[in-house]
């Protein structure tokens, strides 16, 4: 089993990229799926979510979190250990010669040593403030509150094993995503060399 981590700024195109890889046969794991159902009424976080923070409402925690650095801690001590053991339980699982972990918080929640190799996703700043605003409808403000919350892109590349400008035609994010794909296979000892 070969796992490729798959991270990258908010906004920056890793739902593409992780779409991509799974339609060239990568079996995908979303870390921020997991961390949804964990949070979600009756999951294994819910409790200690409710009780720190009084909901289990995502866009109000997210208003608090992203505004408040010891809310923001608090919540990922309550959600990434969690979210490590089940991407280890799923990786166990898989039978897939290939695994991505697709976790936005790779490097900030200590979790690339879950994976062979990482590749990080990125687009310039100004595109990825461009694509927060439109996609969730917040203010510049909130936008850069968000971007500005995670490890800075610059630093997510070079602790990378590879970094995707996805800032280009989609087809090219693609074509840039088969050869790595290949790369990974023949790491993997599943494709030809």
């Amino acid at each position: 089993m070969y796992v490729i981590g798959l991270t990258g700024g908010i906004a920056s195109g890793k739902t593409t990229a992780a779409r991509t890889l799974s339609s060239l046969g990568a079996e995908v794991i979303d870390a921020d799926a997991i961390a949804r159902a964990l949070t979600a009424p009756g999951g294994g976080a819910a409790d200690a979510v409710l009780k720190r923070f009084g909901t289990l409402d995502r866009k109000e925690i997210g208003r608090v979190v992203f505004s408040d650095e010891r809310a923001r801690l608090d919540l990922n001590e309550i959600v990434h250990p969690r979210v490590t053991e089940e991407i280890k339980a799923r990786v166990a699982r898989s039978a897939a010669p290939v695994c991505v972990l697709d976790v936005p918080l790779l490097f900030e929640a200590g979790m690339e040593h879950l994976a062979d190799e990482v590749w990080v996703v990125y687009v310039p700043r100004g595109e990825q403030v461009r694509r927060v605003m439109a996609r969730d409808g917040l203010t510049e403000r909130e936008a850069l509150g968000r971007i500005d919350s995670q490890m800075p892109t610059a630093e997510k590349i070079r602790r990378a094993d590879a970094a995707i400008d996805t800032s280009g035609p989609v087809e090219k994010t693609r074509e840039t995503l088969k050869a790595l794909w290949a790369d990974a296979l023949r790491k993997a000892g599943a494709g030809r060399a």
